[in-house]
């Protein structure tokens, strides 16, 4: 309203009342009236009540513009969008702790969980690229950083670094990066070792390993070729 001038408010508004300068207020010009009001007081009452309704609305708008507008409800937009993202990154993290998966993985075991959202790899992409989430990616393969376990993630670091280069290692292969990176020999036991090596790889002879899916890959490309 205080975008429009003052006089065409009063001209507008001088159409249908008129000023009281003693009460410093308008007045309509038709007076009140009296007889319909004694033969429908139920519509009276029911128009009254809805009228202080809407009366009370346009106040609150009027006090509060911003808060009511098109930017408070892309603010509160943006915090469900939030907590949507941090509560899937949670999850991601859930199923990583079990070993590393594809995208194509990830998404398919958290889509059982979320049975009633849809779960999309390019939502899931930008979730495994959030510092939260602490994910490091392996060739086509997704795991979990770091575990909290010095030993443990020195370890694993050897991993991905050796199966980012290279498409099959050795146990020799490993141990010999673990000593020339951390500059001393490696101290886990063989059970544990298996345990960090089968998070990330799986074994393709009596020597070396490969990447999780790379002999299924290799099954399914052989079977093709036959066909």
């Amino acid at each position: 309203a205080k975008s429009v001038n003052r006089q065409v408010r009063s001209e507008m508004t001088m159409n249908f009342a008129e000023p009281d300068p003693e009460h410093m207020c308008w007045r309509l010009k038709n007076p009140v009236d009296e007889d319909f009001k004694r033969k429908f007081p139920a519509l009276v009452k029911e128009h009254m009540a809805s009228w202080e309704i809407n009366r009370q609305k346009l106040i609150q708008r009027l006090q509060h513009p911003k808060s009511r507008g098109p930017a408070s409800s892309a603010a509160s937009a943006a915090s469900k969008d939030r907590r949507q993202a941090f509560r899937l990154i949670g999850e991601i993290r859930e199923v990583l702790t079990m070993g590393a998966v594809t995208l194509a993985e990830l998404r398919r075991a958290l889509q059982k969980r979320n049975a009633t959202v849809a779960i999309r790899e390019e939502d899931l992409a930008q979730a495994l690229q959030h510092p939260d989430c602490d994910a490091v990616q392996v060739r086509d393969l997704w795991m979990l950083a770091r575990t909290g376990k010095e030993e443990n993630d020195a370890f694993r670091s050897v991993l991905v670094g050796l199966f980012r280069q290279r498409d099959s290692i050795s146990k020799k292969d490993i141990f010999a990066e673990y000593e020339r990176l951390h500059g001393k020999p490696c101290v886990l036991s063989d059970f544990l070792v298996r345990s960090l090596v089968r998070e990330i790889a799986e074994k393709a002879d009596r020597d070396n390993y490969v990447l999780k899916g790379t002999l299924l890959k290799g099954a399914t490309g052989s079977s093709g070729g036959a066909g």
